[in-house]
């Protein structure tokens, strides 16, 4: 055996499947477009009565609960 021993610590958590539940996934197009992450969620979540009060937003992707009402 090579190498040195070090000591881990790790952060866990079950995740527990529920196939009853679904999620939306919506892709966000910003034009100009915008490069500040926290602008683009700041400009999101101007729309707290559409998507909710806590979306799950990778930067070009919004991913919630409940399905969006086509408008």
């Amino acid at each position: 055996m090579q190498g040195r021993v070090v000591k881990l610590f790790t952060n866990h958590f079950r995740v527990t499947s529920r196939p009853e539940l679904l999620t939306y996934k919506y892709n966000i197009d910003y034009m100009p477009e915008v490069e500040d992450g926290k602008v683009r969620t700041d400009l999101l979540c101007q729309h707290k009565h559409v998507i909710g009060e806590c979306p799950t937003l990778d930067g070009n992707s919004l991913l919630l609960p409940h399905q969006l009402q086509k408008q």
